[in-house]
Protein backbone atom coordinates (compact mmCIF):
# COMPACT_ATOMS: atom_id res chain seq x y z
CA UNK A 1 0.00 0.00 0.00
CA UNK A 2 1.46 3.35 -0.99
CA UNK A 3 0.46 6.92 -1.76
CA UNK A 4 1.45 7.84 -5.32
CA UNK A 5 0.16 11.42 -5.33
CA UNK A 6 -1.01 14.05 -2.85
CA UNK A 7 -2.77 17.33 -3.50
CA UNK A 8 -3.35 20.14 -1.02
CA UNK A 9 -5.54 23.21 -1.52
CA UNK A 10 -5.93 25.84 1.24
CA UNK A 11 -5.14 23.22 3.90
CA UNK A 12 -3.46 24.63 7.02
CA UNK A 13 -0.42 26.64 5.89
CA UNK A 14 0.35 24.38 2.91
CA UNK A 15 0.61 26.01 -0.49
CA UNK A 16 -1.72 24.72 -3.19
CA UNK A 17 0.45 22.00 -4.67
CA UNK A 18 0.87 18.44 -5.91
CA UNK A 19 3.31 16.16 -4.07
CA UNK A 20 4.75 12.97 -5.58
CA UNK A 21 6.12 10.94 -2.66
CA UNK A 22 8.58 8.10 -3.04
CA UNK A 23 7.41 4.54 -2.44
CA UNK A 24 10.11 4.14 0.23
CA UNK A 25 11.30 6.40 3.05
CA UNK A 26 10.39 10.08 2.63
CA UNK A 27 12.25 12.50 4.91
CA UNK A 28 10.33 15.78 5.19
CA UNK A 29 12.76 18.27 6.69
CA UNK A 30 12.76 21.97 7.48
CA UNK A 31 12.57 24.44 10.33
CA UNK A 32 9.77 24.36 12.89
CA UNK A 33 6.47 25.92 11.86
CA UNK A 34 6.90 25.36 8.13
CA UNK A 35 4.12 22.77 7.68
CA UNK A 36 5.82 19.39 8.02
CA UNK A 37 3.31 18.00 10.51
CA UNK A 38 0.44 19.45 8.46
CA UNK A 39 1.36 17.12 5.61
CA UNK A 40 1.22 14.11 7.94
CA UNK A 41 -2.11 15.36 9.29
CA UNK A 42 -3.56 15.43 5.79
CA UNK A 43 -2.62 11.79 5.20
CA UNK A 44 -3.91 10.81 8.64
CA UNK A 45 -7.32 12.36 7.94
CA UNK A 46 -7.92 9.88 5.11
CA UNK A 47 -6.92 6.87 7.20
CA UNK A 48 -8.71 7.81 10.44
CA UNK A 49 -11.39 10.33 9.36
CA UNK A 50 -10.19 12.86 11.94
CA UNK A 51 -7.15 14.90 12.91
CA UNK A 52 -4.63 13.46 15.36
CA UNK A 53 -4.29 16.98 16.77
CA UNK A 54 -7.96 17.27 17.70
CA UNK A 55 -8.38 20.09 15.18
CA UNK A 56 -11.77 21.44 14.18
CA UNK A 57 -12.71 22.24 10.61
CA UNK A 58 -11.96 25.95 10.87
CA UNK A 59 -8.45 25.13 12.13
CA UNK A 60 -7.77 23.15 8.95
CA UNK A 61 -8.80 25.89 6.52
CA UNK A 62 -6.44 28.71 5.60
CA UNK A 63 -7.53 32.21 6.58
CA UNK A 64 -9.33 34.12 3.81
CA UNK A 65 -10.73 30.89 2.32
CA UNK A 66 -14.10 29.18 2.80
CA UNK A 67 -12.93 25.61 2.37
CA UNK A 68 -9.93 23.33 1.99
CA UNK A 69 -9.38 20.25 -0.14
CA UNK A 70 -7.02 17.28 0.01
CA UNK A 71 -6.72 14.50 -2.57
CA UNK A 72 -4.64 11.34 -2.72
CA UNK A 73 -4.00 8.53 -5.16
CA UNK A 74 -3.46 5.30 -3.23
CA UNK A 75 -2.06 2.16 -4.83
CA UNK A 76 -2.60 -1.30 -3.38
CA UNK A 77 -1.68 -4.44 -5.31
CA UNK A 78 -1.50 -2.42 -8.54
CA UNK A 79 -5.04 -1.08 -8.04
CA UNK A 80 -5.36 2.72 -7.69
CA UNK A 81 -8.03 4.42 -5.59
CA UNK A 82 -8.80 8.15 -5.63
CA UNK A 83 -9.46 9.71 -2.22
CA UNK A 84 -10.73 13.25 -1.74
CA UNK A 85 -11.66 15.32 1.29
CA UNK A 86 -13.40 18.69 1.23
CA UNK A 87 -13.40 20.61 4.49
CA UNK A 88 -15.88 23.39 5.24
CA UNK A 89 -16.59 25.18 8.53
CA UNK A 90 -19.80 23.18 8.89
CA UNK A 91 -18.49 19.74 8.03
CA UNK A 92 -16.27 17.42 6.03
CA UNK A 93 -17.16 15.36 2.98
CA UNK A 94 -15.14 12.39 1.75
CA UNK A 95 -15.14 10.92 -1.73
CA UNK A 96 -13.80 7.53 -2.78
CA UNK A 97 -13.27 7.15 -6.53
CA UNK A 98 -15.49 10.18 -7.06
CA UNK A 99 -18.41 8.87 -4.98
CA UNK A 100 -19.52 9.27 -1.40
CA UNK A 101 -18.33 6.12 0.43
CA UNK A 102 -21.16 3.95 1.71
CA UNK A 103 -20.62 2.85 4.34
CA UNK A 104 -17.99 5.30 5.53
CA UNK A 105 -15.88 2.34 6.72
CA UNK A 106 -15.05 1.62 3.07
CA UNK A 107 -12.86 4.72 3.15
CA UNK A 108 -10.95 3.29 6.10
CA UNK A 109 -10.34 0.19 4.01
CA UNK A 110 -8.73 2.23 1.21
CA UNK A 111 -5.78 3.55 3.23
CA UNK A 112 -4.17 2.25 6.41
CA UNK A 113 -1.77 4.66 8.12
CA UNK A 114 -0.02 4.38 11.49
CA UNK A 115 1.24 7.50 13.27
CA UNK A 116 3.97 7.91 15.88
CA UNK A 117 3.93 11.40 17.42
CA UNK A 118 5.75 12.79 20.47
CA UNK A 119 2.54 14.55 21.49
CA UNK A 120 0.86 11.22 22.29
CA UNK A 121 3.52 9.97 24.72
CA UNK A 122 2.38 11.83 27.85
CA UNK A 123 -1.38 11.16 27.43
CA UNK A 124 -0.71 7.48 26.80
CA UNK A 125 1.35 7.27 29.96
CA UNK A 126 -1.14 9.07 32.20
CA UNK A 127 -4.66 8.66 30.78
CA UNK A 128 -6.61 5.38 30.51
CA UNK A 129 -8.80 7.02 27.84
CA UNK A 130 -5.73 7.58 25.64
CA UNK A 131 -4.72 3.92 25.96
CA UNK A 132 -8.26 2.77 25.16
CA UNK A 133 -8.21 5.01 22.09
CA UNK A 134 -4.85 3.57 21.04
CA UNK A 135 -6.31 0.07 21.09
CA UNK A 136 -9.50 1.11 19.32
CA UNK A 137 -7.60 2.87 16.53
CA UNK A 138 -5.61 -0.31 16.04
CA UNK A 139 -8.81 -2.34 15.73
CA UNK A 140 -10.27 0.18 13.25
CA UNK A 141 -7.20 -0.40 11.06
CA UNK A 142 -7.66 -4.17 11.15
CA UNK A 143 -11.44 -4.21 10.93
CA UNK A 144 -13.13 -1.00 9.70
CA UNK A 145 -16.55 -2.42 10.66
CA UNK A 146 -15.52 -1.99 14.31
CA UNK A 147 -16.23 1.72 13.85
CA UNK A 148 -19.95 1.00 13.69
CA UNK A 149 -19.74 -1.05 16.90
CA UNK A 150 -17.94 1.76 18.72
CA UNK A 151 -20.46 4.35 17.53
CA UNK A 152 -23.34 2.13 18.62
CA UNK A 153 -21.86 1.72 22.10
CA UNK A 154 -21.38 5.49 22.48
CA UNK A 155 -25.01 6.10 21.49
CA UNK A 156 -26.32 3.58 24.00
CA UNK A 157 -24.02 4.93 26.72
CA UNK A 158 -25.13 8.51 26.07
CA UNK A 159 -28.82 7.59 26.29
CA UNK A 160 -28.36 5.53 29.45
CA UNK A 161 -26.40 8.34 31.10
CA UNK A 162 -29.16 10.80 30.20
CA UNK A 163 -31.75 8.60 31.91
CA UNK A 164 -29.54 8.23 34.98
CA UNK A 165 -29.08 12.01 35.24
CA UNK A 166 -32.84 12.49 34.98
CA UNK A 167 -33.39 9.86 37.72
CA UNK A 168 -35.65 7.90 35.38
CA UNK A 169 -37.34 4.80 36.70
CA UNK A 170 -35.79 1.34 36.57
CA UNK A 171 -38.26 0.26 33.88
CA UNK A 172 -36.92 2.96 31.54
CA UNK A 173 -33.26 2.33 32.31
CA UNK A 174 -33.39 -1.50 32.14
CA UNK A 175 -33.73 -1.83 28.31
CA UNK A 176 -30.72 0.46 27.85
CA UNK A 177 -28.77 -1.57 30.37
CA UNK A 178 -29.42 -4.68 28.27
CA UNK A 179 -28.27 -2.85 25.13
CA UNK A 180 -25.19 -1.56 26.94
CA UNK A 181 -24.27 -5.08 28.06
CA UNK A 182 -24.66 -6.48 24.55
CA UNK A 183 -22.75 -3.68 22.86
CA UNK A 184 -20.11 -3.33 25.57
CA UNK A 185 -19.34 -7.05 25.55
CA UNK A 186 -18.59 -6.85 21.82
CA UNK A 187 -16.18 -3.95 22.39
CA UNK A 188 -14.37 -5.80 25.17
CA UNK A 189 -14.13 -8.99 23.16
CA UNK A 190 -12.74 -7.11 20.14
CA UNK A 191 -10.12 -5.43 22.32
CA UNK A 192 -9.15 -8.73 23.94
CA UNK A 193 -8.74 -10.47 20.57
CA UNK A 194 -6.72 -7.56 19.20
CA UNK A 195 -4.32 -7.56 22.15
CA UNK A 196 -3.87 -11.34 21.94
CA UNK A 197 -2.98 -11.12 18.24
CA UNK A 198 -0.70 -8.11 18.76
CA UNK A 199 1.26 -9.52 21.71
CA UNK A 200 3.92 -11.59 19.89
CA UNK A 201 4.61 -8.73 17.47
CA UNK A 202 4.90 -6.29 20.39
CA UNK A 203 7.55 -8.41 22.07
CA UNK A 204 9.59 -9.03 18.93
CA UNK A 205 9.29 -5.39 17.83
CA UNK A 206 10.47 -4.15 21.20
CA UNK A 207 13.48 -6.46 21.12
CA UNK A 208 14.39 -5.30 17.61
CA UNK A 209 14.19 -1.61 18.54
CA UNK A 210 15.74 -1.69 22.00
CA UNK A 211 18.24 -4.51 21.60
CA UNK A 212 17.03 -5.69 25.01
CA UNK A 213 15.03 -8.71 26.14
CA UNK A 214 12.50 -7.35 28.62
CA UNK A 215 9.15 -9.09 28.63
CA UNK A 216 6.74 -6.38 27.43
CA UNK A 217 2.97 -6.82 27.46
CA UNK A 218 -0.25 -4.95 26.91
CA UNK A 219 -2.72 -6.08 29.56
CA UNK A 220 -6.49 -5.63 29.48
CA UNK A 221 -8.36 -5.61 32.81
CA UNK A 222 -11.26 -7.82 31.69
CA UNK A 223 -10.63 -11.21 30.08
CA UNK A 224 -13.31 -13.76 29.16
CA UNK A 225 -13.53 -17.00 27.18
CA UNK A 226 -16.33 -15.87 24.88
CA UNK A 227 -18.89 -13.15 24.17
CA UNK A 228 -21.50 -14.61 26.54
CA UNK A 229 -19.03 -14.56 29.41
CA UNK A 230 -18.18 -10.93 28.63
CA UNK A 231 -21.89 -10.12 28.84
CA UNK A 232 -22.22 -11.91 32.17
CA UNK A 233 -19.20 -10.12 33.65
CA UNK A 234 -20.44 -6.70 32.55
CA UNK A 235 -23.93 -7.42 33.92
CA UNK A 236 -22.41 -8.22 37.33
CA UNK A 237 -20.32 -5.02 37.26
CA UNK A 238 -23.34 -2.87 36.44
CA UNK A 239 -25.50 -4.53 39.07
CA UNK A 240 -22.86 -3.97 41.72
CA UNK A 241 -22.60 -0.27 40.89
CA UNK A 242 -26.29 0.63 40.73
CA UNK A 243 -26.37 2.81 43.84
CA UNK A 244 -23.24 4.70 42.76
CA UNK A 245 -24.65 5.22 39.27
CA UNK A 246 -27.89 6.62 40.67
CA UNK A 247 -25.94 8.97 42.90
CA UNK A 248 -23.55 10.21 40.19
CA UNK A 249 -25.92 10.07 37.24
CA UNK A 250 -23.57 8.19 34.94
CA UNK A 251 -22.60 4.67 33.92
CA UNK A 252 -19.68 3.57 36.10
CA UNK A 253 -18.73 0.28 34.43
CA UNK A 254 -18.08 -0.81 30.89
CA UNK A 255 -15.42 -0.59 28.19
CA UNK A 256 -15.47 3.22 28.44
CA UNK A 257 -14.03 2.87 31.97
CA UNK A 258 -11.51 0.04 31.44
CA UNK A 259 -7.83 0.76 32.11
CA UNK A 260 -5.46 -1.20 29.83
CA UNK A 261 -1.82 -1.01 30.89
CA UNK A 262 1.58 -1.68 29.38
CA UNK A 263 3.81 -3.88 31.53
CA UNK A 264 7.51 -4.65 31.47
CA UNK A 265 8.81 -7.70 33.31
CA UNK A 266 5.50 -7.92 35.15
CA UNK A 267 5.34 -4.31 36.41
CA UNK A 268 3.17 -1.50 35.05
CA UNK A 269 5.39 0.57 32.79
CA UNK A 270 4.03 3.93 33.93
CA UNK A 271 5.58 3.24 37.33
CA UNK A 272 8.97 1.79 36.36
CA UNK A 273 9.95 2.89 32.85
CA UNK A 274 12.10 5.88 32.00
CA UNK A 275 10.91 8.33 29.35
CA UNK A 276 13.21 6.65 26.85
CA UNK A 277 11.83 3.20 27.66
CA UNK A 278 8.27 4.49 27.37
CA UNK A 279 9.01 6.08 24.00
CA UNK A 280 10.51 2.83 22.72
CA UNK A 281 7.54 0.82 24.00
CA UNK A 282 4.96 2.99 22.24
CA UNK A 283 7.01 2.88 19.05
CA UNK A 284 7.14 -0.91 19.45
CA UNK A 285 3.33 -0.93 19.61
CA UNK A 286 3.17 0.94 16.29
CA UNK A 287 5.66 -1.42 14.67
CA UNK A 288 3.73 -4.41 16.04
CA UNK A 289 0.53 -3.02 14.53
CA UNK A 290 2.33 -2.62 11.20
CA UNK A 291 3.32 -6.29 11.18
CA UNK A 292 -0.13 -7.43 12.29
CA UNK A 293 -1.77 -5.40 9.53
CA UNK A 294 0.56 -6.84 6.92
CA UNK A 295 -0.26 -10.30 8.20
CA UNK A 296 -4.02 -9.70 8.07
CA UNK A 297 -4.51 -7.64 4.89
CA UNK A 298 -1.39 -8.70 2.95
CA UNK A 299 -0.26 -5.09 2.49
CA UNK A 300 2.10 -2.78 4.37
CA UNK A 301 0.38 0.26 5.92
CA UNK A 302 1.76 3.75 5.40
CA UNK A 303 3.88 4.86 8.38
CA UNK A 304 3.97 8.44 9.70
CA UNK A 305 6.72 9.51 12.12
CA UNK A 306 6.52 13.07 13.44
CA UNK A 307 9.66 14.80 14.75
CA UNK A 308 11.85 11.72 14.55
CA UNK A 309 15.15 13.42 15.38
CA UNK A 310 13.82 14.58 18.75
CA UNK A 311 12.44 11.21 19.76
CA UNK A 312 15.08 8.55 19.02
CA UNK A 313 18.77 8.26 19.80
CA UNK A 314 21.24 7.19 17.13
CA UNK A 315 21.20 3.48 17.99
CA UNK A 316 17.39 3.25 17.91
CA UNK A 317 17.23 5.27 14.69
CA UNK A 318 19.58 2.80 13.04
CA UNK A 319 17.59 -0.21 14.26
CA UNK A 320 14.33 1.40 13.13
CA UNK A 321 15.63 2.27 9.67
CA UNK A 322 17.00 -1.21 9.22
CA UNK A 323 13.58 -2.59 10.13
CA UNK A 324 11.74 -0.18 7.80
CA UNK A 325 14.04 -0.93 4.90
CA UNK A 326 13.43 -4.65 5.32
CA UNK A 327 9.64 -4.37 5.58
CA UNK A 328 9.20 -2.23 2.42
CA UNK A 329 6.51 0.02 3.89
CA UNK A 330 6.08 3.56 2.58
CA UNK A 331 7.27 5.95 5.28
CA UNK A 332 6.92 9.68 5.94
CA UNK A 333 9.31 11.11 8.54
CA UNK A 334 9.41 14.75 9.66
CA UNK A 335 12.54 16.28 11.15
CA UNK A 336 14.27 19.62 11.57
CA UNK A 337 17.65 18.14 10.69
CA UNK A 338 18.29 16.06 7.59
CA UNK A 339 21.96 15.42 8.39
CA UNK A 340 21.53 12.41 10.74
CA UNK A 341 19.55 10.57 8.05
CA UNK A 342 22.16 11.04 5.34
CA UNK A 343 24.28 8.32 6.92
CA UNK A 344 21.77 5.79 5.61
CA UNK A 345 22.69 6.82 2.07
CA UNK A 346 20.81 8.81 -0.57
CA UNK A 347 19.62 5.57 -2.15
CA UNK A 348 17.77 4.63 1.06
CA UNK A 349 15.92 7.93 1.63
CA UNK A 350 13.98 10.49 -0.39
CA UNK A 351 14.45 13.99 1.11
CA UNK A 352 11.68 16.57 0.71
CA UNK A 353 12.34 20.10 1.96
CA UNK A 354 9.44 22.04 3.51
CA UNK A 355 9.61 25.84 3.75
CA UNK A 356 6.67 28.22 4.27
CA UNK A 357 4.17 25.51 3.37
CA UNK A 358 5.85 24.55 0.11
CA UNK A 359 7.55 21.20 -0.42
CA UNK A 360 10.38 20.59 -2.87
CA UNK A 361 12.67 17.61 -3.56
CA UNK A 362 16.08 17.86 -1.90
Amino acid sequence: MRIDKLYFEHFRNLKTQHVDPNAGINIIWGENGQGKTNLLEGIYLFAHLKSFRGAGNIDLIQAQWDNARIAATVNRSQVSRQLELKIQPGGRSFLLDGKKPRPVESLLDALRAILFSPDELYPLRTLPAARRSLIDRGIFQLDPSYLAQAIQYERVLKQRNRLLREHAGADLIRPWTVKLIQSGAKIRQARQVFITELQPHLRSGHELLSGEREVVELLYPVVADNLLQHEELLAVELQGGESRENRLGLTCAGPHRDDPVFAMNGAAVRHVASQGQWRTLILSFKIALMYLLQERIDAWPVLLFDDMSAELDTARQERLFSLLTDCKAQVFVTTTDLQPFLRFGRAAIHPLHMAAGEIQPG
